[in-house]
């Protein structure tokens, strides 16, 4: 309740949070479907290790290049950059079919920026912090901490529902191998990898680009006012 309630009074944290919660479908439902693409459409589970493998070694390079790219890009543009360099990997990864070198180049760009718009919402919402604290008079830091592990579970769930409902309705469960799925389903399957994503990620840029106004600039200003206000009533 809240939860909720904070929600309602800090416009910048509803909107990064429904921002999230979008692009986070986008990016779970591929997450979650990449098992079923390299067992049923490559034909080959076992190259998921390579990229695991992969996907560790780049996840480690955004996070330790995450503070030189918001010096030079600003977070907003890091945002969008990522989301761009995101659908561009998925429409590799919806061309490559069985060819393991370009699935594997695909799903590793595909990765490559998640970190990156992680630490921008997360960054974000921190700010929401102050921004909340001058808007409404207090801060309510723990409340606004706990959106983003919310918002995180509930994108899961909701995606895992539907992962598993795809899997069942194209035929992807039991004894199923790659062979004895139709190319009918796997058209539609992969709509549902790629296409719907797409989607999703495209929403989610629009409502950060139109609603997300709380930038860094924005925020320092805010601070400044913070302290300005503290200073004459401690007088």
């Amino acid at each position: 309740k809240e939860v909720f309630s904070i929600l309602g009074k800090n416009d910048q944290l509803m909107w990064i949070a429904i921002t999230f919660l979008i692009f986070c479908f986008g990016q779970d439902l591929v997450n979650s479907f990449q098992m079923y693409y390299f067992a049923y459409i490559l034909g080959d589970s076992t190259y998921l290790s390579f990229l695991g493998i992969i996907n560790v070694i780049i996840g480690l390079l955004a996070v330790a290049l995450f503070p030189v790219l918001t010096t030079k890009f600003k977070r907003r543009n890091l945002f969008f950059y990522s989301v761009v360099i995101m659908i561009i990997a998925l429409i590799i990864y919806a061309f490559a079919g069985t060819n393991s070198v370009l699935v594997l180049i695909a799903a590793g760009l595909f990765n490559l920026p998640q970190p990156l718009v992680f630490l921008v919402v997360l960054m974000t919402i921190t700010d929401t912090v102050e921004y909340g604290q001058l808007k409404i008079g207090h801060r309510d830091e723990s409340l606004i901490l706990s959106i983003r592990p919310l918002v995180n579970k509930l994108s899961g769930a909701v995606t895992s529902a539907i992962v598993g409902f795809t899997a069942v309705w194209v035929g992807m469960s039991g004894k199923a191998t790659a062979d004895s799925i139709t190319d009918s389903n796997k058209m539609m399957f992969e709509l549902i990898m790629f296409a719907v994503p797409i989607v999703f990620m495209l929403i989610a840029t629009l409502l950060y680009k139109t609603k997300v106004t709380l930038t860094e600039e924005k925020h320092a200003e805010i601070v400044k006012e913070l302290e300005r206000t503290w200073k004459d009533i401690s007088k």
